[in-house]
């Protein structure tokens, strides 16, 4: 997690949501070794917004090697998921001596951005994690069929993403972006100061989606 500049990133949140003078954002780069669609890695990168006086954490950048998972997120929820890579070892070790350096390829072959976590302390055995819940709005639009009309859907959508069991361990992160092009979204957000920065291993997670619906 990192706090970010609003002035240079309101041109990518919806008018409709207030932002902090250095918002939160949080960064999760996973691999799911078991999900609904097979395998997979996956980068997220999302900003904490207000909409209607409740928090929120609005997705910016989600980057991933799995079809069928970013046409249900996005086709279904609205979530800007696009076609890419996070490359992780084939093995972890076990006592993290030198700490965990990660990449993140788009399009594949190509890497853009760079991330590491030294880890400090085990904070918690592999087991049930308590309040780990984030509620997620996502902006969801379907293009009119016929030029010059407005959408036949523009909505946001909330859903709820919680991780269930971990291990959880604390320490110190650092991402570095490579110069892009603003077709890319991630390095947009620059980082002014890091907030905290945890690992987790052997995790479950879902996501509960239909938690409310705004036309807009």
């Amino acid at each position: 997690m990192y706090q970010t500049s609003a002035e240079s990133i309101k041109h990518l949140i919806p008018s409709d949501f207030e932002l902090d003078d250095e918002p939160v954002v949080t960064v999760v780069a996973v691999h799911w070794g078991f999900s609904p669609y097979g395998p997979y890695t996956e980068w997220i990168q999302t900003v904490e917004v207000t909409y209607r006086g409740v928090k929120y954490d609005f997705s910016t950048d989600l980057i991933l090697d799995n079809e069928a998972a970013i046409f249900i997120g996005r086709e279904q929820l609205g979530v800007p998921k696009v076609f890419g890579k996070v490359v992780f070892p084939s093995t972890v070790p076990v006592s993290y001596p030198a700490g965990l350096e990660r990449h993140v390829e788009r399009p594949v072959g190509r890497p853009i951005i760079r991330f590491a976590f030294k880890p400090e302390t085990k904070v918690q055995e592999s087991g049930p994690v308590a309040s780990s819940s984030k509620m997620m709005i996502s902006l969801r639009v379907i293009p009119s069929p016929f030029e010059g009309q407005d959408a036949s859907i523009r909505e946001y959508l909330v859903s709820k993403r919680t991780v269930t069991d971990a291990e959880v361990w604390t320490g110190a992160g650092s991402i570095v972006f490579a110069p892009q092009t603003n077709f890319n979204v991630s390095h947009q957000l620059p980082i002014v100061r890091y907030l905290d920065a945890r690992l987790l291993r052997n995790a479950s997670s879902s996501v509960s989606t239909g938690q409310a619906v705004f036309a807009v």
